[in-house]
């Protein structure tokens, strides 16, 4: 499929030929930056799906890892725009090909409920329905999901962004779980400070 700026992305789809008709609702999956090629393998989930007459549809976007690490950073960090307008653009590819009357967004873990959320905030008519297992609410605990690859690396003074940052956080939610956590991280850290 075509994106916007004339990139080719390629877009896996499961369906079951006996059920499949031109009125067949497609799921847009998205495991967001985590995605990467065992998404593609057959599930039961698929299956029940497509017995349905439901196609699965696969986008292989910019900043996700089924390709080489360029195709990963060509979609992230400063360039995470384009991993969102990629993940639109593809349903704007099937409304204008009329290959489905109706397109439904699924995000299974943190990363691909915002990637699936973002689009249908920036694109809400264009979605008919949107399936996420990590609710906008939960996004603090999203943002320090991966602090312990962020503290293996990091200087002391990154440490102490980190430190209030998260202080930043809990004051707009429960995060003790994620608390826990993050300082069972700093405890192992060479530049351990308690909180």
């Amino acid at each position: 499929m075509e994106m916007r700026d004339g990139t080719m992305v390629p877009v896996v789809m499961v369906y079951d030929r006996r059920f499949y008709t031109e009125e067949s609702p497609w799921v847009i999956f998205t495991n967001g930056i985590e995605s990467e090629k065992e998404d593609l393998a057959l599930s039961s989930h698929k299956l029940s799906l497509t017995d349905r007459g439901v196609v699965c549809a696969y986008p292989l976007i910019r900043g996700t890892r089924y390709f080489d690490s360029n195709w990963l950073l060509s979609g992230a960090g400063a360039r995470k725009s384009t991993h969102f307008d990629d993940l639109i653009d593809t349903a704007i590819f099937i409304k204008e090909n009329e290959l489905a009357p109706k397109i439904a967004l699924h995000g299974p873990n943190p990363s691909g409920a915002l990637s699936a959320l973002v689009s249908v905030f920036k694109e809400p008519y264009l979605f008919e329905g949107v399936a996420v297992h990590n609710p906008i609410c939960d996004l603090p605990s999203h943002s320090i999901n991966y602090v312990g690859t962020r503290l293996a690396t990091s200087s002391e003074q990154a440490l102490k962004q980190e430190k209030i940052m998260l202080k930043k956080q809990m004051e707009f939610g429960n995060i003790t779980a994620d608390k826990a956590a993050y300082e069972q991280v700093l405890r192992y850290s060479p530049y351990h400070m308690p909180l």
